[in-house]
């Protein structure tokens, strides 16, 4: 009976670590700008964003380089994420807000084991309306995505101007910030 009880313990333990390393519930942190992909550093474009083209979960093709001209906030989730469940309706608010502004909010699932009706039936019924796509291994690995969320701000010329891990106190000001500087560019 003891052993079960410390067994039951330790694998409480490890989930909890895993969700804490996989899902960083801390306050928003920077990271450096152009450090995304080798590939773009070996082209010279060091902060370019790496193209992608998807199918949103609405059946749309949406393709990175397709935006150029707009302001793209490029946001990494998952369902099972804490911090992601709390930074969700902040990103369908700037959606609603800044759309008609020139910027958009684009979402990438990374819940790769789940179905496309699965995640949409999830975002409909959180109420999100902007293009959200599954982020494929490739896409992942591109953009170096860990922990999540993960942000990236990409300016009207495709260039990853900045980006954001985690999601915490404070960040959905900072976020809104970050848009209207790059609409000014």
């Amino acid at each position: 009976m003891k052993s079960r009880s410390i067994l039951k313990f330790v694998l409480c333990v490890a989930l909890l670590s895993v969700l804490l390393v996989a899902c960083e519930n801390t306050k928003a942190q920077k990271s450096q700008s152009g450090k995304v992909n080798a590939a773009a550093r070996k082209k010279g474009a060091e902060n370019r964003a790496p193209d992608f083209t998807v199918t949103t979960l609405d059946g749309r093709q949406l393709s990175l380089s397709a935006l150029r001209g707009k302001v793209v906030l490029l946001n990494f989730w998952a369902s099972w994420c804490p911090p992601c469940l709390k930074e969700l309706p902040h990103l369908e608010r700037i959606y609603q807000k800044y759309k008609n502004q020139g910027a958009l909010v684009v979402g990438m699932n990374v819940e790769n084991n789940r179905s496309p009706e699965e995640i949409k039936k999830f975002v409909d019924n959180q109420g999100l309306n902007f293009p959200i796509a599954i982020a494929s291994s490739e896409i992942l690995s591109q953009y170096g995505i860990s922990p999540i969320p993960h942000s990236f701000f990409i300016d009207k010329a495709g260039n990853i101007a900045d980006q954001m891990k985690g999601y915490g106190r404070g960040a959905e000001v900072e976020m809104e910030n970050k848009i209207r500087e790059l609409l000014k560019k």
